[in-house]
């Protein structure tokens, strides 16, 4: 896990959260999946996975910018998410 220090840029998407103070963009993000995760069992997923990759889009969210300034301690995870140092 890399920490990221107060007044340090981002340097992935970070989720936003109305309540912090920050300098910088925020992005609506929404991802592309082979299935509706949601709906279907795995082995339906299967199937859906060899008709239709890319069908199915994921919910919208917004996020803090890479680049964008974040007043709080931030680490990034492994998997290249970004979290509040303070919820390791």
């Amino acid at each position: 896990m890399i920490e990221i220090k107060k007044n340090q840029p981002i340097i992935s998407h970070l989720q936003y959260d109305k309540g912090l103070q920050f300098r910088g963009e925020i992005e609506l993000i929404t991802g592309r999946g082979y299935f509706d995760i949601e709906k279907n069992t795995e082995s339906e997923s299967e199937n859906e996975y060899k008709k239709n990759p890319g069908k199915k889009l994921s919910s919208l969210g917004y996020y803090f910018a890479p680049g964008s300034i974040v007043y709080y301690e931030i680490a990034l995870n492994w998997n290249g998410t970004m979290i509040f140092a303070n919820n390791k």
